[in-house]
């Protein structure tokens, strides 16, 4: 057999277009359980994609690089596989190896350009670059008095402070006690202050001051509800308050007093919610609005002592009629074979206006067809009466109005 190709063919070599794929070994000899990847020994594997090649060898598959081309640093034959975060590569008689990085420390003496390690005598001094840049020594920075310094104000006065200027230019010495006000030392403040949170101080002596336009002479240990330039104390207020809303005992004139029973004789409006635990009198007439305000009602007896209800409208108040709804079931069970019920229905009584409506249409179509209708009604009942008996549930509704 000629070792020669004809002419016109071509090798074919295993390939793949698809990045990062390598060739691999195949498990066993046989070719129906080898992958796309596997190839023979001896035989090419070429990616398309990553301009890679290799070749299986009796050691394993080989990457082959052209000495013109370019690879990953992990693709070279002696480079250990992988990465490995924080270490580095160290040549070894035989390969090249990962190892974690030494951890190296010099002393700062063991420099070659740095100055002898005898510290003795120079405690204070500090380490600069020497003239000629070739090397360090040690030198003392003279320490300066903070007097010393050019934009200082000459000379120490007990008790000033700094600070700068008007103008913003110089620092100058002030005294403390003319600008301040200190923690420990009685003084006079001279100037209007404004306090934006709460003062606190265990003794303060006002001449005067100013609240909302108001100059207050004098703070009063008894409330004086006559003078309208002073003001009371906590104290004076408490007692006042317990005295003569709380306890009722001294009550004046035009108060309310929260324990004790009083008559109210002028008209209250209340614009927020109002709790009573006790019984409310009401001598005349109770609002849900006011009396001035067309869509308000009115609580009040009439001529006959029975309690009624009135809205007003366009400026004349009607009676109102209080209206219910209830829902009643007639039972098959109740009308026990005859063609008359009484049902309990509560709160009706025998003077309500009763008006009968059907809950659906299909209980419209059995009141028909029965000719169910309300005959008779008393307190808590009331009677229905059909032409046949039904024979299926009806629920209708009742409207009841007072």
């Amino acid at each position: 057999m000629s070792n020669f190709l004809k002419s016109n063919e071509r090798i074919s070599v295993r390939r793949s277009n698809t990045p990062g794929v390598i060739p691999t070994i195949p498990v066993d000899d046989d070719f129906l359980n080898w992958l796309e990847t596997d190839i023979f020994d001896g035989e090419l594997f070429l990616n398309t994609a990553d301009n890679k090649m290799w070749i299986r060898c009796d050691s394993g598959i080989t990457s082959i690089v052209h000495e013109s081309g370019s690879t990953n640093f992990t693709d070279l034959i002696d480079t250990p596989i992988g990465y490995e975060d924080g270490k580095i590569l160290i040549s070894t008689a035989s390969a090249i190896t990962y190892t974690e990085y030494p951890d190296v420390r010099i002393n700062l003496t063991d420099m070659n350009d740095f100055i002898g390690g005898n510290y003795t005598g120079y405690d204070g001094y500090s380490i600069v670059v020497d003239e000629e840049n070739s090397g360090f020594t040690y030198e003392l920075i003279d320490a300066k008095a903070f007097t010393d310094l050019t934009d200082t104000p000459s000379g120490l006065t007990a008790d000033n402070f700094l600070r700068v200027n008007s103008r913003g230019t110089e620092i100058e010495l002030v005294n403390g006690y003319d600008y301040f006000v200190d923690l420990e030392s009685n003084q006079t403040i001279l100037g209007e202050k404004t306090f934006d949170d709460t003062l606190t101080a265990d003794d303060i002596i006002i001449n005067s001051f100013e609240i909302s336009g108001i100059t207050i002479s004098e703070i009063k240990t008894t409330l004086d509800t006559s003078d309208d330039n002073s003001i009371a104390t906590t104290k004076a207020i408490t007692d006042f308050v317990y005295e003569n809303i709380y306890s009722g005992l001294t009550g004046i004139t035009g108060y309310v007093t929260i324990n004790s029973a009083e008559n109210i004789t002028s008209e209250k409006i209340f614009t927020e919610d109002q709790y009573f635990n006790k019984d409310i009198i009401l001598m005349n007439e109770l609002f849900l609005g006011d009396q001035d305000t067309d869509g308000s009602y009115k609580l009040k007896k009439d001529i006959y002592g029975n309690l009624i209800f009135e809205k007003r409208e366009s400026g004349v108040w009607n009676t109102y009629s209080m209206i219910k709804k209830i829902e009643v079931t007639l039972e098959v069970a109740e009308w026990s074979g005859g063609t008359s019920i009484t049902k309990t229905v509560t709160g009706i009584t025998s003077d309500n206006l009763i008006t009968m409506y059907w809950s659906t249409d299909e209980m419209r179509e059995l009141l028909i067809e029965f000719e169910v209708r309300p005959t008779g009604q008393d307190t808590d009942e009331i009677t229905f009466e059909a032409e046949t008996t039904p024979d299926e549930d009806i629920t209708l509704i009742l409207k009841i109005e007072n």
